[in-house]
């Protein structure tokens, strides 16, 4: 990639957050990684806004809804692809109805491969729909 895009990796767990990192970094990803919803907000309000933002729903204090949630409310923000990572997708059952909240649901546990292959596709998804 000549110019590589920007991922924000909101995770709980640093182990799995370094894993998705490392895994897209291998392919030319450039990554930042969080360890908490406030974290990711507050990464957000302070850098230049990445390509794709990919967090974990379940996470203490903030969630990965009430991030999103928070992103949507800035113009700019809003239109990031973002991919919310969860072990149940049973309990994202009204969100499914509002498809322009996330772009793309990736259930644990996952390969690293797929989180590669989930991050393609949620940024082509965005090129697709600035054309």
């Amino acid at each position: 990639m000549s110019n590589p895009k920007r991922v924000l990796i909101a995770d709980a767990e640093p182990l799995i957050a370094g894993l998705i990192s490392r895994a897209l970094q291998e392919v030319g990803y450039d990554t930042a990684q969080v360890y908490g919803g406030e974290e990711a907000i507050r990464w957000l309000s302070e850098s230049p806004p990445p390509d794709l933002v990919i967090c974990d729903y379940r996470m203490p204090g903030i969630d990965g809804a009430e991030v999103r949630d928070w992103m949507m409310e800035d113009r700019q923000l809003a239109r990031i692809p973002f991919i919310l990572m969860t072990g149940k997708t049973s309990s994202f059952k009204g969100w499914f109805e509002k498809p322009t909240n996330f772009t793309l649901f990736l259930t644990k546990p996952f390969q690293a491969q797929e989180v590669v292959i989930f991050a393609r596709r949620a940024l082509e998804a965005e090129a697709g729909a600035s054309e």
